[in-house]
């Protein structure tokens, strides 16, 4: 009996799962090991600046599928694995604890990670961002009622996680340098519209201004500096897009 292929798939989102569930129904008999950086099986991630963020889904809802579905197709998920180093020409993976995974041939699934622009302020970790399970979990419970909360970006993460703080009560404002939100993306028209959705949550819209600066303020907090203007806010979510994971 020849040895079975080897798959390496390095990331654990819905692409690396959905690239493993793809082979296994082509008919892929090979061994199959998922390397995922996060402590979790796949995850839906959509719902983090939504349903999630707002209290109405709980984390055990988010998972793709369940755990047995590794085990049933025979799919090795090593969760909580950060590969480091890739060797083609050796055909192996490194990870970050020196473990090595050979391979026959290689899937990288690694996805994007939210950009942080280039000013001052926006590498400050106490600006957040919003990408992981955890990420979700700590902007909800820093979004208390009555917190002053400025969303840096009016995107679809940045309009979705303004609406769900100001349903969790937090008084939101959302500093975006476009003129209207997802103007570029989907026209002017939709840009109203979404806007109009926000007011009716009581976001504030502060559009049309290019934050300049983000700083620590007198007596706590951070103050976001755009447009000659100042934004108080006890948290700030940073929503500039995102970048590929390389």
């Amino acid at each position: 009996m020849s040895p079975r292929e080897r798959i390496v798939i390095v990331g654990g989102g819905p692409a690396g799962l959905a690239a493993a569930r793809a082979y296994r129904a082509a008919g892929g008999g090979g061994e199959v090991t998922i390397l995922a950086g996060e402590r979790h099986p796949p995850y839906r991630r959509p719902p983090l600046s939504k349903e999630f963020l707002r209290g109405a889904m709980a984390r055990a809802e988010l998972p793709i599928e369940p755990p047995r579905w590794f085990a049933e197709h025979d799919i090795a998920l090593r969760a909580g694995t950060e590969a480091a180093v890739l060797e083609p020409e050796r055909g192996r993976v490194v990870t970050v604890h020196d473990e090595v995974f050979p391979f026959d041939a290689c899937l990288l699934a690694t996805g994007s990670e939210p950009a942080r622009p280039p000013l001052p302020g926006a590498d400050d970790p106490e600006v957040l961002v919003l990408r992981t399970v955890e990420d979700s979990e700590r902007l909800a419970a820093r979004a208390l009622p009555g917190v002053r909360a400025v969303v840096i970006g009016a995107g679809f993460i940045g309009c979705e996680a303004a609406a769900s703080l100001a349903m969790r009560g937090a008084r939101v404002t959302v500093v975006a340098p476009e003129e209207l939100p997802q103007e570029a993306r989907l026209g002017d028209e939709v840009g109203r519209r979404i806007a109009g959705w926000l007011e009716e949550h009581g976001v504030r819209l502060a559009l049309g201004c290019e934050v300049e600066a983000i700083a620590p303020a007198e007596g706590g907090g951070r103050v976001v500096r755009a447009a000659g203007a100042e934004h108080p806010a006890d948290l700030v979510l940073l929503a500039a897009g995102a970048r590929p994971r390389l």
